[in-house]
């Protein structure tokens, strides 16, 4: 029996971020794919349908007006209570702050595929101590 490829889609304007998530997020039960730019992330949620989109705070609202029941994981190096707070209000599934720990974003991006929409909960990720 052939399982189903979760599919994540990583949208962000630095290559390297693109680069080192898709290399570490990895994983043979995965198809990730990375896109540069807004616009052309928003055109991918169009076009079709992932289990995980990790993209700025700008794009949640949008992306859930195309994907209503999309998981969106906000990543922004900008971490301000505003932030967040819009993140919430926008359904994000957790928020990512820049620079992040690659290990904890590979288990908030398990947690994310693996658990059921009512475990749904934003989770603040940073490796800077005051948070």
């Amino acid at each position: 029996m052939m399982t189903l490829r979760k599919r994540i889609l990583i949208v962000d304007d630095d290559p390297g971020v693109l680069a080192l998530l898709g290399a570490g997020l990895a994983a043979p039960d995965r198809k990730i794919e990375s896109i540069s730019g807004g616009l052309a992330g928003l055109r991918c949620v169009e076009a079709e349908p992932y289990d995980l989109v990790i993209a700025d705070v700008e794009l949640v609202e949008r992306i859930h007006q195309i994907r209503p029941d999309a998981r969106v994981a906000v990543m922004s190096a900008v971490c301000t209570p505003e932030n967040i707070i819009r993140a919430l209000r926008e359904r994000a599934f957790a928020y990512i702050v820049k620079p992040f720990v690659l290990g904890m974003v590979g288990e908030l991006v398990e947690r994310a595929l693996n658990g059921s929409p009512w475990e749904d909960d934003i989770e603040v990720l940073s490796s800077r101590t005051q948070w």
